[in-house]
């Protein structure tokens, strides 16, 4: 039991080793990089390196760019002039123009912001002419298009609040948790009322998930010890003690009746055997859970790499939200689990939502 949900806070807190993707992502606007259709060739040349860049500033903007994309960037490229000077042995292209950028809403294409840059560059390819001058554009430039967008994009979940709620509440009645947890932990932090509004309904979310996924170990372990006693009790019955008692080496603490059972059936085992054959079965049963301690001990230090992965992450999140954290009255670790989930939600079913060019 205990097994299955630090494997399970393993994948979640060791997130940041995936595609960059953290708890950090969580609670921000998700903003992406779309190079559209009607985008111009050089747009389309460039596309990785302009997605790659035009991220990079949003993330610094305090965007994220990992998730459901509902608003992205579309660049496009406007070369307007182009003129070739001498340069010794190779001629030099000098290329001027714009770089028209515009923040959309993913499914009508409603436009929240847009900016045109200027500029310029040069190089002995045309191409690299405009990739130096696209280089040229930092920061201050493209942060003014993202300011302005951030207001009507926080309006926008305002809107879409209750719509949040009730497709997360629709995943809940569908026992469909992890959908729900990251549903509603796409509200940016940024409305703060709405944010802890969510992550309170996700706690209780987490609360349901915890319990039947303690619920569905008990029952496999449960069933598990069905299959041993069953198959323990054939063996006795075609006597057959030694087989029997290996079998049920496997047997792990159960409920009452099965644990009578599982006394009942050892002991009837033990008296078909000779004391030569318990001394043996002692030495192999000895070495088969040294097997099992060495086992433990590997899992051991997977479990402290995790918990050292988890104390540094709760202690980052702590810094960052210990406000939020005090009003709610949550345990920190609880709200770590649960964006955790959001993420790595997020990272196994991003397949159509990654920045596209």
């Amino acid at each position: 039991m205990h097994r299955f949900l630090l494997w399970t806070f393993l994948f979640l807190f060791s997130a940041e080793t995936l595609q960059a993707q953290t708890t950090r992502d969580i609670g921000k606007i998700v903003l992406g990089v779309k190079i559209l259709p009607s985008a111009s060739a050089e747009t389309h040349a460039l596309g990785e390196y302009l997605s790659d860049k035009i991220g990079q500033i949003a993330t610094r903007a305090g965007y994220s760019s990992y998730g459901d994309c509902y608003f992205f960037i579309a660049p496009d490229i406007i070369v307007e002039h182009v003129e070739m000077a001498e340069g010794g042995m190779k001629n030099i292209y000098i290329v001027s123009g714009v770089l028209s950028l515009s923040i959309q809403e993913r499914d009508n294409g409603t436009i929240f912001s847009s900016i045109v840059l200027p500029f310029k560059g040069s190089a002995s390819k045309k191409e690299t002419a405009v990739r130096n001058a696209i280089t040229g554009i930092d920061y201050q430039a493209v942060s003014k298009l993202l300011d302005a967008a951030k207001a009507k994009i926080l309006s926008y979940y305002e809107a879409q609040a209750d719509a949040i709620f009730t497709r997360a509440d629709s995943y809940v009645q569908n026992k469909k948790y992890d959908d729900a947890i990251a549903c509603l932990m796409t509200i940016p932090e940024e409305l703060s009322d709405l944010y802890k509004e969510a992550l309170t309904i996700a706690n209780r979310i987490y609360e349901i998930r915890d319990t039947e996924i303690r619920e569905q170990e008990l029952e496999a372990r449960h069933n598990r010890n069905a299959e041993i006693l069953s198959h323990a009790r054939s063996l006795l019955a075609m006597h057959n003690p030694t087989e029997a008692l290996k079998i049920l080496w496997n047997y792990q603490s159960g409920d009452d009746a099965q644990d009578t059972l599982y006394y009942s059936m050892t002991s009837e085992a033990e008296t078909q055997i000779s004391e030569g054959e318990k001394r043996a079965m002692e030495k192999e049963r000895q070495a088969y859970e040294d097997r099992k301690r060495q086992e433990d001990r590997e899992w051991a230090v997977r479990e402290k790499s995790t918990a050292h992965r988890m104390a540094v992450e709760k202690q980052r999140m702590e810094q960052e939200h210990a406000e939020s954290i005090q009003e709610l009255q949550l345990e920190q670790q609880r709200i770590d689990a649960i964006k955790s989930i959001a993420c790595e939600y997020l990272r196994t079913h991003n397949q159509s939502n990654h920045n596209t060019y």
